[in-house]
């Protein structure tokens, strides 16, 4: 399904429910810029939402059936919303057409003539935020919406005035699945958000769905050579037929784009670029880790295929800061940097925490609030070898996303793994606001501590900083 927006009246109100999301708010509010009437409820008040209000668009706190009403044209909601939600039931009740977050973002998309979505299982949000930072040095004015705030910028989206949109997809719940873009950034692909895909196979078949979609309408993938999965992507869609459209990035000589004489630093990452065998130069990061090697890879190699000057693309990936909750710098105080990430994968974490060790080889002190139980309980064996780079690991309750308990699943169990598997220190608080005072006297000069997980444990990051500098 797509919303024909150039169809769409822009004096009747659109509604989002729940606006203030980070999924849902950058979509109402470039709806806003482009000229349409946006109404919405939350359930409770932001800076996102505020940002509507004083913009023009109408927005209530709480969700009551009395927001909708026969002057709306239509309703937006994401997975998150349940259909019993009193806004959605009065919509049906008025024949309000309603439509996931995923079709109107989609329908934003085919307004613009070079429609690129980042997908995969880790890394979207950095390689979208990545090649905007790149097409904006490369003056190219694009439009992207993000999942999360993109620090070079300070806000999520931003409506350009050129024939680009970046969009960031969410294979979570499958509805990537209503993306169709004409050029397709898959990462990596693992085992993620098993509630919905429940087996590996079926998540694998959302991928090939969504990939076979761009190529039969003569697009352009940019695919992970290093990720099995990803590889067994590219011969499930016969690359050989595809010439051209297939184009694969890495660290291995069977990639069409290379990266070389990898060397991380204090300040970030840098190396060197092959095309083909041709060395195109040095790039350059100011961010850590040898995922966003992959992440800026990837980029490389759609703007170098889309004519885009390396310069440019030096420049764009230079002075990309990063974004928020992804290894970001809280703080430094007393000589010990506290920073925040908003990995919660055993695969993130390790990926991160050994891009910090081998750019500061500094002590690391990580404080970590699972997240679900479903994944605490899936990735079990995997969480208990995540955390080998840090040299102190505190663990907190799960957060449960609003699932309910699974018998045997705590993180009084995951401390006792790691415990028997490693010689690592590893403790367990339960309650994250006490952690700021069981860490602050184990802490030395120049550590390194970062709070992780995808919930609210990036409160115990700004809560430590400010006990660091009143002690």
């Amino acid at each position: 399904m797509i919303i024909d927006l150039k169809k769409t009246s822009k004096l009747k109100p659109i509604h989002f429910i729940g606006v203030g999301g980070c999924g849902m708010n950058p979509i109402a509010k470039t709806l806003l810029q482009l000229g349409y009437t946006i109404s919405g409820s939350d359930l409770k008040p932001s800076k996102l939402s505020t940002y509507l209000i004083e913009n023009g668009a109408h927005v209530t706190i709480g969700h009551h059936e009395s927001n909708i009403n026969s002057d709306i044209q239509l309703v937006v909601f994401s997975t998150a919303i349940p259909s019993l939600n009193c806004e959605r039931v009065e919509a049906k009740r008025l024949n309000i057409p309603t439509v996931e977050r995923a079709i109107m973002l989609n329908s934003i998309m085919q307004l613009y003539k070079e429609k690129i979505s980042i997908a995969g299982t880790h890394g979207k949000t950095t390689t979208s935020s990545m090649l905007a930072c790149i097409l904006d040095a490369c003056k190219k004015d694009p439009t992207y919406i993000i999942g999360s705030e993109v620090l070079n910028f300070g806000k999520s989206s931003t409506l350009g005035n050129s024939p680009y949109f970046i969009a960031e997809s969410d294979e979570s719940d499958g509805s990537f699945l209503f993306l169709h873009p004409n050029v397709a950034i898959i990462s990596n692909i693992e085992n993620e958000h098993m509630e919905f895909f429940k087996t590996a196979e079926n998540l694998f078949q959302h991928f090939v769905k969504f990939s076979s979609g761009v190529v039969h309408s003569n697009g352009q993938l940019f695919i992970n050579a290093d990720d099995a999965i990803s590889n067994k992507l590219v011969d499930t869609l016969n690359a050989n037929d595809h010439t051209g459209q297939i184009i694969t990035y890495g660290l291995t000589n069977s990639s069409d784009f290379q990266a070389k004489n990898i060397a991380p630093h204090k300040e970030g990452i840098s190396y060197s670029v092959e095309y083909k065998g041709e060395n195109l130069g040095t790039i350059d990061l100011r961010v850590f880790g040898i995922h966003n090697v992959y992440n800026s890879l990837s980029t490389i190699a759609y703007a170098i295929s889309h004519g885009l000057p390396f310069d440019g693309i030096q420049e764009g990936l230079l002075n990309f800061h990063g974004t928020k909750r992804r290894f970001q710098l809280i703080g430094e105080k007393k000589s010990i940097s506290v920073f925040d990430d908003y990995g919660h994968h055993p695969t993130e974490i390790k990926t991160t925490l050994e891009g910090i060790k081998k750019s500061f080889d500094r002590r690391i002190v990580c404080i970590f609030q699972p997240h679900r139980y479903t994944r605490t309980r899936d990735m079990f064996a995997a969480f208990s070898k995540a955390f080998d780079p840090a040299d102190h690991v505190i663990i907190t309750d799960i957060y449960s996303a609003h699932e309910k308990e699974i018998k045997g699943i705590n993180s009084q169990t995951l401390v006792q793994k790691i415990s028997d598997e490693t010689n690592q220190t590893v403790s367990y608080i339960a309650d994250k606001n006490l952690v700021v005072g069981e860490v602050m006297p184990l802490l030395k000069p120049k550590d390194i501590v970062i709070t992780m997980g995808a919930g609210d444990i990036h409160t115990v990051a700004n809560d430590l900083c400010h006990q660091l500098s009143i002690n």
